[in-house]
C-alpha cells in the first residue's frame, strides 16, 4: 500500500522504487533462510508403500469437529457467493443484460488458461534444474523466480507498461504482455508444486529406466512426467484460479 500511495501521490517516483527494492531485499533474505533451513535434505520416496493411518475416535468432540469446518466453509464460500447472487438478482431486476458478463467471463477464462500454460512451461525447466541438477546456476534461477512474487503487482505492471510503451509498442496493451506479467508474478506457484513433486521421485527411477535402454528424453516423458503430472496440474490450477481472482472480469 505504501508503494502504491507513493506512486500516486508523488511526482518523483524514486521513493516508490526504493520501497520496491526493500521488498526485493526482504524476499532474498527469506529465500536465503529457507535454503539454510532446507539444507541438503533428500525428500524422494524409496518406495510407494506406506503404512495406513490409524483412525482416532473423537468421542464427544465429533460434533465440534464437524461444526467448525462447516462454519469456515459458510463464511469463506457460502457468504460471498450469496452476496454475489444478490447483486446479480438486483442487476437483472434493473434491466442489466448478460452480454457484457459473458464477454468478460470468456476473456477471463482465456487469460487464465493462457497464463497457466505459459507459467507451467516456464516453471518446468527451473524445477527440473532445482530438483535434479543442483548447483550455482539452478540455485540462482530458482531464487530469481521468487523475486517477482515478492513485488506488488502494481510494480510489475507499471514496469511492463513502461517497457512496452517505450521499447515494444507492438505488444503494448496486448494479451501477450498481460500473460507475461502474470507468468512473472505467479511463477513461484507453479514452480513450488512442480519442484515438490520432482523431489519425491527417486533418482533411482532415472537410473533404472536408462539401464533398460531408454534415452534421457524417453525417461522424462515415460517415467518421470507421469509421476509429477499431479504437481504440474496443481500448479496450473493454482495459477489459473489466482489469475481469475486478480484479473477484473
Amino acid at each position: 500500500m505504501a508503494i502504491y500511495t507513493q506512486y500516486r501521490s508523488s511526482f518523483d517516483r524514486s521513493l516508490a522504487a526504493l520501497l520496491s527494492l526493500v521488498l526485493v531485499a526482504l524476499t532474498l533474505g527469506i529465500l536465503w533462510g529457507e535454503q539454510r533451513a532446507r539444507g541438503k535434505a533428500r525428500l524422494s520416496r524409496s518406495n510407494a508403500a506406506g503404512r495406513p493411518a490409524r483412525p482416532v475416535r473423537l468421542g464427544w468432540w465429533t460434533p465440534i469437529a464437524l461444526i467448525l469446518p462447516a462454519v469456515i466453509v459458510v463464511l469463506a464460500l457460502a457468504l460471498p457467493l450469496g452476496v454475489m447472487l444478490s447483486w446479480l438478482m438486483q442487476g437483472i431486476e434493473n434491466g442489466e443484460t448478460w452480454r457484457p458478463v459473458g464477454a468478460a467471463i470468456v476473456n477471463s477464462l482465456t487469460a487464465g488458461t493462457l497464463a497457466a500454460v505459459v507459467t507451467v512451461l516456464a516453471a518446468l525447466p527451473v524445477a527440473i534444474l532445482a530438483a535434479r541438477y543442483r548447483g550455482t546456476l539452478s540455485h540462482w534461477l530458482e531464487r530469481g523466480a521468487y523475486i517477482g512474487y515478492g513485488l506488488p503487482g502494481v510494480v510489475i505492471g507499471l514496469s511492463l507498461v513502461f517497457f512496452g510503451a517505450n521499447y515494444l509498442p507492438a505488444l503494448y496493451q496486448t494479451m501477450a504482455i498481460l500473460i507475461f506479467a502474470y507468468a512473472v508474478r505467479f511463477l513461484p506457484q507453479a514452480l513450488g508444486s512442480t519442484r515438490s513433486s520432482l523431489l519425491q521421485v527417486s533418482p533411482r527411477l532415472d537410473e533404472a529406466a536408462r539401464s533398460l535402454g531408454l534415452s534421457p528424453w524417453q525417461t522424462w516423458r515415460r517415467v518421470i512426467l507421469p509421476l509429477v503430472r499431479p504437481g504440474i496440474l496443481a500448479g496450473a490450477a493454482l495459477v489459473f484460479l489466482t489469475v481469475l481472482k486478480e484479473l477484473p472480469v
